[in-house]
């Protein structure tokens, strides 16, 4: 891409996808890829806390807040 050049999305295939990684998805599947469903992201906020307390806690600190 150049600035100032366009593109079309088809809006229903990227709709397909989940919010977090829903370009991304769309990218990859555009070039023949298999999107990964299972991604952490902040539209799955349980896996995503359950993921920062296992991090910091391996680390031995407290999750920070606002995470």
């Amino acid at each position: 891409m150049v600035a100032g050049d366009t593109f079309d999305l088809n809006r229903d295939e990227l709709a397909k996808y989940r919010p977090a990684y829903r370009f991304l998805a769309y990218a990859q599947a555009s070039a023949g890829q298999t999107p990964r469903d299972d991604l952490y992201g902040d539209d799955q906020p349980e896996q995503l806390a359950r993921l920062y307390e296992e991090l910091f806690g391996w680390l031995g600190l407290p999750v920070p807040k606002g995470n």
